[in-house]
């Protein structure tokens, strides 16, 4: 074996250290959890999500959890709706009312801000 086999070998093996190495870095990186309260029909509409940086830096919603009093067939529908159009579309602006369920959406918009204002950049 020549010594050019020699340092390949240890470069590979430094490359596979190192991917390992940042592999376990991202694992223990501690998930922060926002939380946000808007007004409900009946009670507060809660939520809590986490975000996550892309690589422009721009901020990504990750998970999206929202719970809610108001009635679960209409409530209940309307805001899982509503949390599929945050996640997809990444813009609370361009999320749209859920007819029908009109205070348990505001409710919703109003806590996801809440929650995102908490966020120091």
């Amino acid at each position: 074996m020549n010594n050019c086999d020699k340092i390949r070998k240890i470069c590979v093996l430094i490359f596979i250290f190192t991917g390992i190495v940042l592999l376990g870095a991202e694992k223990l990186k501690k998930e922060v959890v926002y939380t946000g309260v808007g007004e409900g029909f009946y009670e507060d509409v809660n939520v809590s999500l986490t975000v996550n940086k892309n690589r422009k830096g721009e901020l990504r919603i990750e998970k999206l959890n929202i719970e809610t009093k108001d009635t679960p067939a209409i409530g209940g529908t309307a805001a899982e709706k509503m949390r599929e159009e945050i996640l997809s579309k990444q813009n609370i602006d361009e999320v749209d009312i859920i007819s029908g369920a009109t205070i348990t959406s505001e409710g919703v918009i109003e806590a996801v801000k809440d929650a995102l204002s908490k966020i120091s950049e």
